[in-house]
């Protein structure tokens, strides 16, 4: 079972990453904001995920009753996240671009896949829309829904380009290319589960973009800070440079 356990290495290390980052966001008091509460959430959703896909491989490799409702309930419940997290996504990078919480409360928090989802889910326990889980634990999944929310989060960006500032255009960029990367990796070699643990590096990329306040540019202005400014005539005394 431990050694089950511990093939999952880079999911652990994922999870533990995010939490960590969920006690900076903490301890900076970064959660009084909209957009900060919705990231808070896409961290806890893609622990969940990435939890949930370690639990699905787990039960894999066991046979048995309760290794099939393990196996198929983790799947069920994983399919059911991707849409989920998807939303919270383009919420968060809508919010980003337009600054418009009551846009995101009448979209429902982009969950409309969600809900379309949910319902199929419940018709894939009489016929396999999502998955099947044979009786040798063995399962296929869709992502497809996922990558369509992405798709459209950066064709939003392109469309309010002259208002999105180039930290919103980086973030969509890292959740694009990065899960695509470990998709294209995971493919190749079915047990390098790569997919989530890339999301969560992409969360990480996301929050030092969009998250985290940079000391080096006024936000107002975007020119060079006084604090900057001074870190830099420093450096000039430091190497003997003449000024002018």
């Amino acid at each position: 079972m431990l050694e089950n356990i511990l093939a999952f290495d880079i999911n652990i290390f994922a999870c533990f990453l995010l939490l960590t980052m969920m006690i900076i966001i903490r301890i900076k008091g970064d959660r009084h904001s909209f957009s900060s509460t919705l990231f808070v959430s896409i961290i806890c959703l893609t622990i969940a995920a990435l939890f949930l896909e370690a639990v699905s491989w787990i039960a894999d490799t066991y046979t048995g009753g309760f290794a099939f409702f393990a196996n198929y309930l983790s799947n069920w419940l994983l399919v059911l996240v991707t849409p989920v997290l998807a939303g919270f996504w383009i919420s968060y990078v809508d919010y980003k671009i337009l600054q418009n919480r009551k846009r995101i409360t009448k979209l429902h928090y982009y969950q409309f896949g969600t809900y379309f989802v949910l319902i199929t889910l419940v018709l894939n326990f009489f016929f396999p829309v999502h998955f099947i889980i044979t009786p040798d634990n063995e399962y296929a999944i869709n992502n497809v829904l996922m990558y369509l929310h992405i798709v459209y989060a950066a064709a939003l960006t392109v469309k309010f380009r002259g208002k999105t500032n180039i930290g919103v255009i980086r973030g969509v960029m890292a959740v694009f290319i990065l899960p695509v990367i470990g998709t294209i990796i995971q493919s190749f070699y079915n047990r390098f589960l790569f997919t989530w643990p890339m999301l969560a590096l992409a969360v990480v990329v996301t929050y030092m973009f969009l998250e985290t306040t940079s000391g080096t540019l006024d936000r107002l202005t975007n020119l060079y800070s006084r604090a900057k400014f001074d870190e830099y005539v420093h450096f000039i005394k430091e190497r003997g440079e003449l000024f002018g």
